[in-house]
C-alpha cells in the first residue's frame, strides 16, 4: 500500500570514501629456479619457486594455471615482511594442488597470479613449458622420484651410471652413450615411470676391456669422457647432451677450496680425492691412503684421507711442505725452492692412479700478521693497543732477517728483526707495537685510519719485495639504527627479523651477537648475519630472525647486541641486560568496539548519527577506522573515519548527520572497523532498517520574493523545494488558494516540474482534484535496479487567473516520498 512517509527535514551530506583502509598495492611476482634465478621456461618435473612481494598481504595464496589446465591449482604462500614464497611443478600429469603439480603440454603457457591484499590489483608472471630438448641427469644410485637436482658427474670404472631423462610422455625410449674409447657407443633402453609421466630411467656400466651393447656396458679409457644423447620424442632440432667423467680424481687445494698452482713454506695444502668405488659402505665414513712426494723426496709419505661424510665418495686430508725432513707423523714433505710436490691416489686399489701437483716457491716471501700474540688471530685490521706479530715464510736456514715497517703518518718507518723458528725452518717471527712516536726496531708511529705496510725479502733475491698491508682502526663501531624501534607495538611473528645498522670509520663488526628475551624470561643469544644486499663496510646492516610464538600478547621483548670489529674494538651503544638497546611489545588482541547509536533494528532515514566507543587492548592508540554499510554480500558504502576530528578520540567517536539517502530500503548491516597500533583490526556489526525519508537541503524559495502578483491573468508564482529524497516516488499534496470566502481552484492552473535521475526535466499538469494524491515520475529506476536516490529541485508553478479578488491568499503544501 502506498503511504505518505515523512515531512521535509534539513539534511547534511557527507562524502564517500574508498573501501579499504590500506592503499592499493600491486603484487610483484617472480618465477625462480633452484638458484633463485628468473626463469621463462620449464621442462618436465621442474620445481619452480613463486616469489611474491606485497607489503599489505592478507591472502596467502597464488593461482597457477596453464593453457592445458585453465582451472589450475592453488598454491599456499609462506613468509614475512612483505615477501612470500611457494612452489609448483610442471608436468604432463593431471594437475594436483596437494602435490603442487600443474598439468602442461609442450608449448603450454603457465600463468601465476596473486592478489595478496585483495584489492583487485593482481600481479602476474608467466613461463613456457618446453620439453625440447630433453633434460638429462646422472646419479650413482637409483632415484625414487624426479625431484633430486643434486647430480653426479664423475664415476669410477665399473660403477653403474643411473640416467634419468625428462621429456614428453609416451615417447620413443632410447638414448645413446659413447666414450673416447668407443666413439660408436651403445644404445640404452629408457623406461617411462608409471607414477611420473615424462620421466625416464636407464642405466649402464663401464669397463676398460670392451663394450657390450646387449648388457649395457661401455668401454672407457682412463680419464675418459662419456657423452649421453637423448631425444625421446624424436622431434628436437638438436639432441640433448650430457657429459660425465670416468676415473678417480685428485686435487691439491688451498684453505678456500681453490686449485693451487704454487705453495710457500708451511702452507696448509688440502688433498681432495673423488673415488666413488671406495664408497663401499653407504652408511659409514670410510678412509684410504694416498702418497705425497716431491722432486726432493721421491719416496714421500703416506697420507690417510677420510671420507667427508657417509656415502659421499669424497676423501680429504691436509699436509705441509717445507725445507725440513719429510715426516709421516707430522704430515710434512721435504721440498726446496723450485721443487714440485705430487699426490698419487689409488685408494680403491684398481691400479689406476689419479694425480695432481703443485710448485713449491718461496720467492717472494709470504707475510702473515697476527693480533695480540704469536698464536693470535690472523688480522688485516689492528688497533693501537695491540702488539703486532709478524710471520714471514721464505727461504730456510737464513737465521734472521730484516723487515721494514712504515705507515701513512710515518712513510719512512723503521725496521724490525725476524728470527727463524728452530723447528719450522723457513718460518721467521718478529713483532712491533703502535705508538705516538717511531722507535727503531720496536714500534711505528701511526694514527687511527692509517695504512701500515710490512715489507719483506729475507734472502734479498726476490724480483720484488712482498708488501703486506694492514689497517689501524682504533675507533669502536656504533649503533646507527635498529628495527623494530623502541616502544612499538607489533603482532607476534614466528619469523621476526631484528635488524641493526652499525657504523665504523674503516670496517664494521666482523661478528655481532643478538641477545633477546620475552618479558622477564631468560636471555637467548644468536649470531647475526649480514643482510642480503648489504656488505661489510663503514655502514653494515645485520639481521637475525627470532620466533615470538612462545610470548604472550601484551608482553615485552627486549634485545641488545654485542660484538667486535675486525680490529677487536667492541660495539658502542649496543645496550646490555640492565639497559637493553630496544624494548618493543606484542599485541595480538583486536580492539573492542561498542556501537551506541544506531541501535539494533533502528530506523535510518535520510541522515543518522554514529556514536562509537572503542578501546585498544595493549596498543596505545586506534590508528585507523572506517564503517561499512552492507546489504547481504553487496557493499553499499565504505567510509574512512577521520580520527583527527574533534569528536573522535582514542576511546570514542561521534559522527553526526551521516547521509543515508543513497541506501536501498530494507534491512541492512552497519559494521565499524578499528585498527590499533600493532595492526589488529576489531569489528562490530548492528542490523538497521533503511526507511524512506525526504529532507530539505536548503530553504525553499518563493518567486516573486515579495509574494505579490497581479490578477491580469498573465502572472505566475513559483515555489521551489530543494530536496534530498530516499524512496521510490515523490508525493505532494496542495490545497486550493483561499482568501476569506474567496477560493482559487488550482486545477488546470498548476504545473509541477523536477529533474529525474537521468537529469531529464519532467513536467506534470494538475488537471484533477488535487486534494487527491498526485503521483509523479518514479525517481528510482526499477527496471535497471539503480540503487541511488536523487538530489533534486521540485518546482510548483501556479498561474493566477484574471480578475480574482485581490487579497492575501494562502495554501498548504505537503511534500515527501513513499514506497
Amino acid at each position: 500500500m502506498k503511504r505518505l512517509f515523512k515531512l521535509i527535514l534539513l539534511f547534511f551530506c557527507l562524502l564517500f570514501s574508498s573501501f579499504h583502509i590500506a592503499h592499493a598495492i600491486q603484487d610483484t611476482i617472480n618465477l625462480l629456479d633452484k638458484n633463485n634465478n628468473d626463469v621463462t621456461s620449464a621442462n618436465a618435473w621442474d620445481n619452480i619457486t613463486i616469489k611474491v612481494v606485497n607489503s599489505a598481504a592478507e591472502i596467502y595464496t597464488a593461482n597457477v594455471t596453464s593453457t592445458a589446465d585453465p582451472n589450475g591449482i592453488t598454491v599456499y604462500l609462506t613468509g614475512s615482511s612483505g615477501t612470500y614464497t611457494g612452489w609448483f611443478i610442471t608436468s604432463e600429469a593431471t594437475s594436483s594442488s596437494d602435490e603442487h603439480i600443474i598439468q602442461v603440454t609442450d608449448g603450454s603457457t603457465v600463468t601465476v597470479t596473486a592478489d595478496m591484499d585483495g584489492d583487485g590489483n593482481a600481479g602476474t608472471d608467466t613461463l613456457t613449458y618446453d620439453n625440447d630438448p630433453d633434460n638429462i641427469r646422472t646419479y650413482r644410485t637409483v632415484q625414487s622420484n624426479p625431484y633430486n637436482e643434486t647430480q653426479t658427474s664423475y664415476f669410477s670404472v665399473g660403477q653403474t651410471v643411473y640416467v634419468y631423462v625428462f621429456a614428453g610422455k609416451n615417447g620413443a625410449q632410447q638414448m645413446n652413450v659413447k666414450s673416447n674409447a668407443d666413439t660408436t657407443g651403445i644404445s640404452v633402453t629408457l623406461t617411462e615411470s608409471s607414477t611420473y609421466p615424462g620421466w625416464y630411467e636407464g642405466n649402464f656400466s663401464t669397463s676398460t676391456s670392451s663394450s657390450n651393447d646387449a648388457q649395457d656396458i661401455l668401454k672407457v679409457f682412463s680419464n675418459d669422457t662419456i657423452t649421453i644423447t637423448s631425444d625421446v620424442e624424436g622431434d628436437d632440432a638438436t639432441d640433448a647432451t650430457k657429459t660425465i667423467t670416468v676415473l678417480d680424481q685428485a686435487y691439491l687445494l688451498d684453505s678456500d677450496g681453490e686449485n693451487l698452482t704454487k705453495i710457500n713454506a708451511w702452507d696448509n695444502v688440502t688433498v681432495k680425492i673423488y673415488n666413488p668405488s671406495m664408497n663401499r659402505d653407504t652408511t659409514a665414513i670410510e678412509n684410504g691412503t694416498v702418497i705425497i712426494n716431491s722432486t726432493n723426496d721421491a719416496t714421500g709419505i703416506s697420507l690417510t684421507v677420510i671420507e667427508t661424510g657417509a656415502n659421499t665418495g669424497i676423501f680429504e686430508a691436509t699436509f705441509q711442505a717445507a725445507e725440513v725432513s719429510s715426516s709421516q707423523s707430522n704430515k710434512w714433505i721435504n721440498a726446496s725452492d723450485g721443487a714440485t710436490v705430487y699426490v698419487w691416489a689409488d685408494i680403491d686399489g684398481n691400479g689406476v692412479y689419479a694425480t695432481d701437483s703443485v710448485d713449491y716457491d718461496v720467492n717472494p716471501d709470504e707475510v702473515i700478521v697476527r693480533r695480540g700474540s704469536a698464536s693470535g688471530t690472523i688480522a688485516d685490521y689492528v688497533n693501537s693497543d695491540d702488539e703486532i706479530f709478524v710471520e714471514v715464510y721464505a727461504t730456510a736456514n737464513m737465521g734472521t732477517g730484516s723487515v721494514t715497517i712504515n705507515s701513512t703518518t710515518d712513510p719512512t718507518g723503521t725496521t724490525i728483526t725476524v728470527t727463524e723458528d728452530s723447528t719450522y725452518k723457513g718460518k721467521y717471527l718478529g713483532s712491533f707495537n703502535i705508538s705516538s712516536t717511531t722507535v727503531a726496531g720496536s714500534s711505528i708511529h701511526a694514527e687511527n685510519g692509517d695504512t701500515i705496510n710490512i715489507i719483506s725479502d729475507i734472502d734479498n733475491n726476490d724480483a720484488s719485495d712482498t708488501i703486506k698491508t694492514i689497517y689501524l682502526d682504533s675507533a669502536r663501531p656504533t649503533i646507527y639504527s635498529h628495527t623494530p624501534a623502541n616502544n612499538v607495538y607489533v603482532q607476534s611473528s614466528q619469523n621476526r627479523t631484528i635488524e641493526v645498522t652499525l657504523h665504523d670509520n674503516i670496517k664494521t663488526a666482523s661478528t655481532i651477537t643478538l641477545h633477546w628475551r620475552f618479558g622477564s624470561d631468560s636471555w637467548n643469544s644468536g649470531e647475526m648475519s649480514i643482510k642480503p644486499g648489504s656488505s661489510q663496510g663503514t655502514t653494515t646492516v645485520y639481521t637475525k630472525t627470532i620466533n615470538e610464538s612462545s610470548a604472550s600478547s601484551g608482553s615485552s621483548i627486549s634485545f641488545y647486541v654485542t660484538g667486535y670489529d675486525n680490529a677487536g674494538n667492541s660495539i658502542i651503544g649496543g645496550g646490555n641486560k640492565s639497559s637493553p638497546l630496544c624494548i618493543y611489545y606484542l599485541d595480538d588482541t583486536a580492539p573492542s568496539i561498542t556501537i551506541k547509536s544506531p541501535t539494533s533494528g533502528q530506523d535510518i532515514g535520510a541522515t543518522f548519527t554514529l556514536n562509537i566507543t572503542w578501546s585498544p587492548t595493549y596498543s596505545p592508540n586506534i590508528t585507523e577506522a572506517y564503517y561499512e554499510i552492507t546489504n547481504g554480500s553487496d557493499t553499499i558504502k565504505n567510509k574512512t573515519i577521520d580520527l583527527s576530528d574533534s569528536n573522535c578520540g582514542n576511546t570514542s567517536c561521534i559522527i553526526e548527520d551521516i547521509k543515508a539517502t543513497d541506501w536501498p530500503l530494507g534491512s541492512l548491516n552497519l559494521t565499524v572497523y578499528a585498527k590499533d597500533t600493532a595492526g589488529n583490526v576489531g569489528s562490530k556489526t548492528v542490523a538497521i532498517d533503511s526507511v524512506a525519508d525526504a529532507r530539505l537541503t536548503r530553504a525553499l524559495t518563493i518567486i516573486p520574493s515579495d509574494r505579490t502578483i497581479n490578477n491580469t491573468g498573465t502572472d505566475k508564482f513559483y515555489i521551489k523545494f530543494y530536496l534530498s529524497v530516499k524512496g521510490d516516488y515523490i508525493r505532494v499534496k496542495m490545497t486550493d488558494l483561499k482568501y476569506g470566502s474567496h477560493t482559487i481552484d488550482i486545477d488546470n492552473i498548476t504545473i509541477m516540474t523536477y529533474t529525474d535521475y537521468q537529469n531529464k526535466q519532467r513536467t506534470y499538469d494538475v488537471k484533477n482534484d488535487f486534494d487527491e494524491t498526485q503521483e509523479v515520475y518514479e525517481i528510482k529506476d526499477n527496471i535497471e535496479s539503480t540503487k541511488y536516490a536523487k538530489e533534486t529541485t521540485v518546482t510548483i508553478e501556479v498561474s493566477v487567473p484574471a480578475d480574482v479578488p485581490p487579497g492575501n491568499y494562502t495554501s498548504t503544501y505537503t511534500i515527501g516520498v513513499y514506497t
